[in-house]
């Protein structure tokens, strides 16, 4: 029993040590993504591949039931379900609380065929840029492109989360009275 209280204290050791997560992407004509993960204050360090088709197995379909209800049923009698939205969005909270963002840089070059479409976008974009909530080491430039169909990204980012952190926050939801009435009623839908 002594191994087991060792054992557990251990992994709750190993847990708590933060993880920084690395995050690059580039886009001109195709997406070129690069994670890395760095544990043990940059002792271990995991690249984590780039992920495309070259790899995945096909699946063959499914033969759909006969009676099995849809998706977006389930979906609603979840959200329905009394304190489900609110608890949710406190986990919502959580998450992006225990998430520590150190440095944040995005470009982005954005354009349509026609100027006037790209007038609309920007005029919806541009906006809800300015008023989305980034730290303040964060560098975000978004920029529309009247003269030509475009869409150019360059992006880096690094943040720092413990693992122990958001596995209480996404215990604590799972585990909640809110959380356990939604999945009998996605269930039973």
């Amino acid at each position: 029993m002594l191994w087991l209280a060792a054992l557990a204290a251990v992994l709750t050791i190993l847990l708590a040590v933060p993880v920084d997560v690395g995050f690059t992407a580039r886009r001109r004509e195709r997406l070129r993504t690069q994670v890395t993960l760095r544990w043990l204050w940059g002792r271990v360090r995991l690249p984590v591949p780039e992920g495309g088709a070259k790899g995945r197995k096909t699946r063959k379909p499914r033969k759909p039931k006969a009676h099995r209800p849809s998706s977006a049923r389930r979906a609603l009698a979840v959200m329905r379900s009394p304190g489900f939205p609110r608890r949710a969005a406190a986990l919502l909270r959580g998450l992006t609380a225990r998430v520590h963002v150190r440095r944040l840089e995005l470009a982005v070059r954005l354009g349509l065929d026609d100027p006037a479409d790209t007038g609309r976008l920007w005029g919806v974009i541009g906006p809800a840029a300015a008023l989305a909530p980034v730290p303040r080491s964060a560098n975000v430039a978004i920029t529309p492109d009247f003269t030509a169909p475009v869409f150019h990204l360059d992006a880096d980012a690094e943040a720092r989360v413990v693992p122990l952190a958001v596995l209480a926050v996404a215990a604590a939801f799972l585990l909640s009275p809110a959380t356990l009435r939604a999945a009998w009623a996605g269930a039973r839908a």
